[in-house]
């Protein structure tokens, strides 16, 4: 399980690298004059480098997030694994979701639907069932930081440990009161997170998108744009 989250999380970070990788080449050729993609027939255009160099933070955003949601699938694969362990075997935190997911606690029912899930919750632990069915409810929705993950790994009992924590005083070997923020902090006087940062200019970048598709749009139709925007 373990090689399958490494091996996925490569393949995306070597997607991010070869985007750096082209962004660089472009950046050199902008030396000597308008870059061009090899076979066409109009240079890139100082808009669209902007709008190329912008999308590195769209990039490394949709690597959090989908390290993230592969993460999360994998600790449910792993309850639900051949349907051996019971919710007896979870640990407290893991059986608190498990719980949360099979009863709906969380979301907004009819009281005979609500029943409906007690009574399945009820029968699986009355006739001591293994686990078969178990989907935990990712959240996130485009807004992971280093707080939302750190606050995520904790409701599922993890306690997350930097391969690199930076150094601090205090006992060696001590990561206890090293938080997740600290640990991928900017290494500078600013002290920046840096996957807040990603977020942000990442939610910075699609508002600007939206504003540029808005102005072209007729009155009509950004009416109906504005209110997707509201429903979402």
């Amino acid at each position: 399980m373990s090689s399958d989250l490494t091996n996925g999380f490569q393949e995306r970070l070597a997607e991010v690298e070869t985007y750096l990788d082209f962004l660089s080449t472009m950046e050199t050729q902008a030396q000597q004059g308008p870059p061009r993609i090899e076979g066409a027939e109009h240079p890139i255009s100082s808009q669209q480098q902007r709008i190329l160099y912008s999308s590195v933070y769209l990039q490394l955003y949709n690597l959090i997030e989908a390290t993230m949601s592969r993460c999360i699938e994998a600790v449910a694969e792993a309850a639900k694994h051949d349907a051996r362990w019971k919710p007896s075997d979870l640990s407290d935190s893991l059986r608190r979701e498990w719980v949360r997911v099979t009863a709906r606690t969380h979301t907004d029912l009819t009281p005979e639907h609500r029943l409906e899930s007690a009574l399945r919750l009820c029968d699986h632990l009355v006739a001591s069932l293994p686990i078969s069915a178990f989907d935990i409810e990712k959240g996130g929705g485009g807004n992971w930081d280093d707080s939302e993950i750190e606050a995520f790994s904790r409701r599922l009992g993890f306690q997350l440990v930097p391969a690199s924590p930076p150094p601090r005083p205090g006992p060696p070997g001590d990561l206890g009161t090293v938080g997740l923020g600290e640990a991928v902090q900017e290494p500078s006087r600013t002290r920046v997170h840096l996957i807040r940062a990603v977020r942000r200019r990442r939610h910075r970048r699609a508002a600007r998108q939206f504003e540029g598709q808005y102005r072209e749009l007729p009155q009509r139709g950004r009416r109906l744009l504005c209110e997707v925007r509201r429903e979402l």
